[in-house]
């Protein structure tokens, strides 16, 4: 990927210190941008992801560098309110990380921001290449969204405008793709562990279904025994769940869903 002019968005503070800070500063440090500060809740962490981007830091937003270009507020979705609230004006763009909150977060207490929202999940000692990652763009004004749409496209090949209803729609469809599968997953994890048998074995009917779904549709690619109206398997699989209920109630849920869903 050929490197742009990143002169607009050069000096970064980053805000936080958990996973995404690391991954998403890595990248930036990798793309040739300096990270000045790195704010966050203890002098441990923050010194610690300070050190590995090469750059200053301080456990009090009140200290934060007033004359960087941007400020990533890579917080939870429950205090970004607060940290936008505690921390002092400054002229560089504040963008927050979340794919749930609207830009309408900021209020009224700075000229300039937007939304930074990568679209992935984000796990520690696991690599990322963030030029494969989306990123979704949406600023409050024209100038800012430029702006935040030349810098985003130094780390990541795909790069979107989203506004806010969009995004958290977005938000939500991963909900259900990202942590609700990861959820099943587990479920078959603890039911593969009452066997000899191991949990990868699943590896290549998982890839195939994901891989079938991108390259058709998952409507057109779905199968099974509540497809097929297949009541006697269904039936042992729940007499199988019978000391489950929690398991047995999902698997009904889930049947009785493709059974409405697909017989349309």
């Amino acid at each position: 990927m050929d490197m742009i002019d990143i002169n607009f968005i050069q000096k970064i503070v980053i805000i936080g210190t958990g996973k995404l800070a690391w991954h998403l500063g890595s990248a930036l440090k990798s793309a040739g941008f300096e990270i000045v500060q790195v704010v966050g809740r203890t002098a441990e962490k923050s010194g610690k992801l300070a050190q590995e981007l090469g750059a200053q830091f301080v456990v009090s937003i009140d200290s934060v560098n007033l004359y960087a270009d941007l400020y990533v507020l890579c917080v939870s979705d429950d205090i970004i309110h607060e940290v936008i609230k505690t921390m002092p004006v400054v002229n560089g763009i504040c963008v927050h990380v979340s794919g749930s909150k609207g830009i309408d977060v900021f209020g009224e207490k700075y000229k300039n921001f937007g939304i930074f929202y990568p679209l992935q999940t984000f796990s520690e000692g696991r690599k990322l290449n963030f030029i494969d990652i989306p990123i979704l763009i949406e600023a409050n004004s024209e100038v800012n969204n430029k702006k935040l749409i030349m810098f985003a496209e130094n780390v990541s090949n795909n790069v979107f405008e989203v506004n806010s209803e969009e995004r958290i729609k977005l938000h939500l469809a991963a909900v259900f793709v990202s942590n609700f599968v990861n959820a099943l997953l587990s479920v078959g994890n603890e039911l593969i562990s009452e066997t000899n048998l191991p949990f990868r074995i699943l590896y290549s009917l998982v890839l195939e279904t994901v891989n079938k779904a991108f390259d058709s549709n998952p409507d057109h690619s779905q199968t099974g025994p509540a497809l097929r109206g297949d009541h006697g398997t269904m039936d042992a699989h729940l007499q199988m769940l019978q000391n489950k209920p929690e398991l047995a109630a999902l698997y009904s849920l889930f049947s009785n869903y493709i059974t409405q869903k697909f017989s349309q």
